[in-house]
């Protein structure tokens, strides 16, 4: 992801996805604070409501396992590997396409 300040490479993938490296972040080649552009804040409230639904099925699944469902292991694996697909895919295509603005003094 570029700083629009110095045009330099601001930060990595690995470490914009800790924290709230996302969302504020300081420019290590200029020093200019930086926050979340109105597409990171898209994309993060996309990829939320795409993982919530599943994440709700992995909490209705966990439910059935406390019934002694025999199948729920196999479906909340399922459930769990999807809902972490959705969100790094999320991640990866907000990084990718979205950057930062400044901030404002």
């Amino acid at each position: 992801m570029e700083c629009p300040s110095c045009r330099s490479h601001a930060i990595s993938f690995w470490k914009w996805c800790v924290g709230l490296n996302a969302f504020r972040y300081t420019c290590e080649s200029c020093g200019a604070g930086l926050r979340a552009s109105t597409g990171v804040w898209a994309g993060f409230v996309i990829t939320v409501a795409v993982a919530l639904p599943v994440a709700i099925i992995i909490g209705l699944d966990f439910a059935r396992l406390l019934s002694s469902d025999p199948g729920a292991w196999i479906r909340i694996a399922t459930e769990v590997a999807l809902a972490s697909v959705l969100v790094f895919a999320g991640a990866v295509v907000t990084y990718s396409f979205f950057g930062y603005t400044l901030q404002r003094e």
